[in-house]
């Protein structure tokens, strides 16, 4: 059996085993490394790439569009060399706080929570600031991953909130959040344009609020803080118990549609031209 060993760090390891690496997390198998994202770029592009990168997530999705078709396209790595390759990305990625852009979701995440489970204090630390900034990354695959594998189930709606947000409108959120009925109040979670929203939902921007959905959350009025989010384009309080806007929302600076449907609502003239 081929074998060599690398150390990550006190509670990783990579180990070449029968040619496949193999992770294993304080001593307990843990994954099999499954492949390398290759790119191939000289030494000039490469800073460029470093510097404008997203993450790898959005870098594999773009390569798994091109491999559709260029499906004859198989490049053959030597074990050793496949080695030294998983044991570098990794090791960049703890000397970087686990920065779960610099890894496959697919492993990151899942990575990341064993070694919470077995106390890495880092990963604790940043296991849910890495889960939260994801979500606020608007990369589509990667926030479904996160819903699909319940990872949003470790943040509580405060901890959401202070995390993607500035801390002025992470307030007014919560304070919002107090104006739903009982019934109907639900954590806020960052969902884009997936097939089935959650709801109360927002979308961001640079931390900042652009989008508000308000779907049925019991709300009689709209409390005066949400002028403070000077960033919002689109308002959605469908099926609520309204029966006025406030006269503010025709000074927000950015705001472009209001979505009121389902609420017997008088519609002040100032803010007719926002309805749809």
């Amino acid at each position: 059996m081929n074998s060599r060993e690398f150390d990550i760090n006190e509670y990783i390891t990579l180990k070449l085993e029968n040619n496949q690496t193999i992770i294993y997390v304080n001593g307990e198998r843990f994954n099999q490394c499954k492949f390398l994202f290759i790119r191939n770029l000289s030494i000039n592009e490469m800073t460029d790439f470093i510097d404008d990168i997203n993450s790898i997530d959005e870098e594999a999705d773009n390569l798994d569009s091109i491999m559709e078709y260029r499906s004859n396209m198989v490049v053959i790595i030597p074990p050793e060399t496949e080695f030294w390759g998983h044991c570098s990305n990794l090791q960049v990625w703890y000397e970087n706080q686990y920065n779960s852009r610099l890894l496959h979701r697919n492993l990151a995440f899942p990575l990341l929570k064993k070694l919470t489970e077995v106390g890495d204090p880092l990963a604790k630390k940043v296991f849910k600031e890495e889960i939260a900034r994801r979500l606020a990354s608007r990369h589509l695959p990667v926030i479904e991953y996160l819903i699909e594998e319940q990872y949003i189930n470790y943040l509580d709606s405060v901890g959401l909130l202070y995390t993607v947000l500035v801390p002025e409108e992470a307030e007014v959120l919560l304070e919002l959040e107090k104006n739903f009925n009982s019934e109907n109040k639900k954590n806020f979670w960052l969902v884009m344009e997936l097939e089935h929203q959650l709801a109360p939902c927002f979308t961001i921007k640079n931390r900042h609020v652009i989008g508000l959905d308000l779907f049925e959350c019991g709300l009689k009025s709209i409390p005066l803080r949400l002028k403070e989010l000077k960033s919002l384009e689109i308002l959605s309080v469908r099926y609520n118990k309204l029966k006025e806007f406030p006269d503010f929302l025709s000074s927000m600076p950015n705001l472009r549609e209001i979505h009121a449907g389902g609420n017997n609502i008088t519609i002040q003239k100032s803010l007719r031209h926002l309805i749809k």
